[in-house]
């Protein structure tokens, strides 16, 4: 089937087309779920056709758009509704299939076909995975659709962080269940930063805990959750803050086990990690010394007190604010800082720094370097 021409005409549709894209899979297949029975209900004898947009080659893509073009232009039988869902298209985005000439054009001419929709019973829901947001289609499909992006949680944002808060502070609401700030930071630390993970954890969580717990706490995390990888070395670097040399060797034993199994950990991983927490702790030091935090808070009044720092401590600058550390690590940081002084915390970046040069230019064992860094650290003379 030919490809339809662009055109410019602009129609106002009343959420008749609804566009949902994004990284972030699971946000986008929950919205595409909420929205299409959202319609079923309304419309409960609405024909209803689903077509899969996963190819893996430009004829297929061609083939797949074909179908949703022909959907489109053939109107629903007795004058009833018709619902039509394009789900999960994977080729709108900047690959070798994307970027080709004739599913370019095809693509760049589907907003004129949803324009025509305006006065016809036919609803359509369309999903895809990343976009090129600088092709034509992607500013076109807005002024015909309700569209909606799902980039999920950017670790390398300020505020990332926040995107998460308020997604498990969400789910556990959909469960039934509270959950204390702090212990929300914790779960975000402990399970990682992908949503659809995150869900299934919290679904783990809340149907372990039952009906009579209420409030979810810590423990209940630890019981059930799974740990992402990162958390191991979360433990050893907690471990590290509060100066616990023999658990800092047995967990840095442990990392170094899993290290013969997965090949996603290395040594260089650990020493990145062990550098961050140290940052942290500076930060926290240097906040306390300066007055702007004192012993002794909640974790809500520190996450306020954060919130407020001025300019002048927390710069844009992500390289020298407080802000750029997540408030859960920087809280625990704030709670270990007073077991180091401000000058031993400056050395121990340095031991680390010194650490990692030798790891990279000398052969001296991995293990034996990070051991002594960190008795060192830990445990100074």
């Amino acid at each position: 089937m030919a490809a339809p021409r662009a055109q410019t005409k602009k129609a106002c549709i009343n959420n008749q087309v609804v566009f949902l894209s994004g990284e972030d899979d699971f946000a986008v297949e929950r919205r595409a779920k909420e929205v299409l029975d959202q319609w079923k209900s309304r419309y409960p004898d609405a024909e209803y056709e689903e077509i899969d947009g996963r190819v893996g080659s430009s004829s297929e893509a061609s083939s797949q758009l074909g179908r949703f073009l022909a959907s489109l232009q053939t109107p629903p039988f007795f004058g009833a509704e018709k619902i039509i869902y394009f789900k999960k298209c994977s080729f709108l985005g900047d690959d070798r299939t994307s970027s080709s000439r004739e599913i370019s054009e095809f693509v760049s001419g589907m907003p004129a076909e949803l324009a025509k929709l305006a006065d016809l019973p036919v609803f359509v829901i369309w999903t895809a995975g990343k976009v090129d947001k600088r092709k034509s289609f992607f500013k076109s499909i807005g002024q015909v659709a309700v569209s909606e992006s799902f980039d999920g949680w950017n670790t390398r944002s300020r505020n990332w962080q926040e995107s998460a808060r308020q997604f498990v502070a969400a789910e556990f609401t959909r469960q039934g269940k509270s959950v204390s700030a702090k212990t929300m930071d914790f779960l975000i630390e402990y399970s990682g930063a992908n949503p659809r993970q995150m869900a299934q954890e919290i679904e783990k969580i809340c149907l372990y805990a039952g009906p009579e717990q209420e409030k979810i706490d810590r423990g209940t995390i630890e019981k059930v959750a799974i740990r992402v990888q990162e958390a191991g070395a979360f433990e050893l670097t907690e471990a590290m803050g509060s100066k616990d040399v023999k658990r800092v060797l047995h967990l840095l034993d442990v990392e170094f086990a899993m290290m013969a199994s997965d090949r996603s950990k290395s040594v260089i991983a650990i020493v990145y990690t062990l550098i961050s927490k140290l940052r942290a702790l500076i930060f926290a030091r240097v906040l306390l010394d300066e007055k702007f935090l004192v012993m002794g808070m909640s974790y809500s009044s520190f996450q306020k007190a954060i919130e407020e720092l001025p300019e002048s401590v927390a710069p844009a600058d992500a390289k020298y604010s407080p802000k750029s550390v997540p408030v859960y690590g920087l809280y625990m940081a704030y709670q270990q800082c007073g077991h180091f002084s401000l000058s031993g915390l400056v050395e121990g970046l340095g031991m680390l720094l010194e650490c990692n040069k030798q790891l990279v230019t000398s052969a001296a064992d991995p293990r034996y370097l990070l051991q002594s860094t960190l008795i060192r650290i830990v445990n100074p003379t």
